[in-house]
């Protein structure tokens, strides 16, 4: 931790920056894959079940139990924070574990590395954002960032002790059971610390079997157990390039589309490679890792495995990585006399400023105001049942039926599938887009099922996760009960 009592202040400083950043945006109500995912904990008896009885893409195992038992204790329609603390724990925890981890290394530089890590994540679009929902991406990037350290701490190939590799091996199931894009992680380590087995002179292979074997067995585990089972959820149509371009677009500040998306992609893949060059010309091992980790596994799994379905958030357990090599090479760059500190120090700014102006629209329509949108009709609707259709029946009636559980305005909400809709039933109409908020103006009538429906109002959200929803009402007197 931090050598000098300044460092502290300023590192505590930083921490609650971050924290203060995250719970923020964590008040907001909750969107679609977080409801989904507490559906699943709501439909299970047992804590085992989240490996054992549910199997889909949605379901984070780890992040599925904390539901669990968080809805045990406080119910299914507490504060929407409350569902998102296990992840909140794991982004703020993130930020001093990166510092500690770049302070501990030997490099002359550790100590302007630590800073520059600990930033970046501090105050990093992406981090914030799923360390700020009730999902599994955060804190399988935490266990990842703790099996890194354990690994980077050891001289050897195996850890020191039974202990230690106990230590390992759990750590590397939490991670998995945060998200299986752990894998991309763990064979990083795998990869790393075979090279690490192959330079010791002898016990070198048993060191590295025995580290592994416990992992492996919880790998084959979670397999055979779920993720041979596994059903996907959809999601939007994609290309492999656009999704890395706009990783490491977001991941330097940039946005995602645009000129300005291939400058930021640029930058990132400039300042990563330069990293890249320095670990091997300094002969340090860690280039095995990152390459394994950022590169080559992502790589293999693409190749060898047709994904249905792939977004931004499928790579964010690699982003702390990436803000450990940026550390590195802005670190490097700033020994090179006044030109190279300024230039590090503006792309650290730059980056900082640029990532905290993506949460501005965020930070202000949270991931939509689905409730709102619910009372709204509830309040204005005579009798006592509010009956509601839209243009997506799974992703809207998930959200409305869960809002519509608190019976706002002592009504109950009925939602109509398309043909009841088509047949006249719902006085209520919902449209979802998911275009940046303020961008999108819906048109002032629209006619789902031939039936008339006049433009009431929108509700937006902030353009990260979640979408907007515009009202439309039937006149009462064409509205079918």
């Amino acid at each position: 931790m931090p050598r000098s009592s300044r460092d502290t202040i300023v590192l505590a400083a930083l921490v609650a920056l971050g924290a203060a950043l995250r719970l923020a945006l964590a008040r907001g109500d909750l969107w679609l894959d977080e409801l989904w995912s507490l559906s699943f904990a709501r439909q299970i008896a047992w804590p085992w079940d989240v490996v054992t009885t549910i199997h889909h893409d949605n379901n984070h195992p780890l992040n599925t139990l904390a539901l669990f038992l968080t809805v045990k204790i406080v119910g299914a329609h507490a504060a929407p924070i409350v569902y998102r603390l296990v992840p909140l724990a794991a982004g703020i925890a993130t930020i001093p574990l990166l510092f500690s981890i770049e302070l501990r290394s030997t490099d002359p530089l550790a100590r302007t590395r630590a800073w520059i890590a600990a930033t970046l994540c501090a105050c990093s679009f992406l981090a914030i954002l799923y360390s700020s929902e009730a999902r599994g991406y955060a804190p399988a990037a935490l266990f990842a960032v703790l099996a890194f350290a354990m690994v980077r701490t050891r001289a050897a190939a195996g850890m020191t002790s039974s202990r230690d590799r106990a230590l390992f091996a759990v750590v590397c199931a939490l991670g998995l059971l945060s998200h299986l894009t752990f894998l991309f992680v763990y064979a990083g380590l795998a990869a790393w610390t075979l090279v690490r087995a192959v330079k010791q002179p002898s016990g070198g292979w048993r060191g590295w079997i025995t580290l592994h074997q416990l992992p492996l067995v919880v790998i084959v585990g979670i397999y055979l157990l779920d993720a041979r089972k596994l059903v996907y959820g959809g999601g939007p149509a994609f290309t492999f390039t656009d999704v890395v371009t706009r990783v490491l677009s977001f991941a330097a500040g940039g946005p995602d589309a645009g000129i300005w998306k291939w400058i930021a992609f640029a930058g990132a893949v400039t300042v990563i490679g330069y990293a890249m060059w320095i670990l091997v010309r300094d002969g340090d091992d860690e280039w095995v890792f990152f390459a394994t980790s950022l590169v080559f596994a992502p790589l293999v799994v693409l190749l060898s495995y047709k994904a249905r379905f792939l977004d931004v958030r499928y790579f964010f357990i690699l982003v702390p990585f990436l803000w450990m090599l940026s550390a590195r090479a802005l670190a490097e760059l700033s020994t090179h006399g006044l030109a190279g500190r300024s230039l590090a120090v503006t792309v650290v700014l730059v980056s900082v400023v640029a990532n905290l102006a993506h949460l501005i629209a965020p930070l202000r329509e949270g991931r939509g105001h689905y409730k709102d949108a619910v009372v709204t009709m509830a309040s204005s609707t005579a009798g006592d049942k509010v009956i509601v259709g839209s243009d997506h029946d799974f992703r809207n009636r998930l959200v409305i039926d869960y809002y519509g559980e608190e019976h706002p305005a002592g009504k109950s909400i009925v939602y109509a599938p398309a043909p009841a809709v088509a047949a006249g039933r719902a006085e209520w109409y919902l449209t979802h887009t998911i275009d940046p908020a303020g961008d999108v103006v819906p048109p002032s009538t629209i006619s789902p099922g031939g039936q008339p429906y006049a433009y009431v109002r929108s509700f937006k959200y902030g353009g990260a996760s979640g979408w907007n929803w515009h009202l439309y009402r039937r006149a009462p007197a064409a509205t079918s009960r």
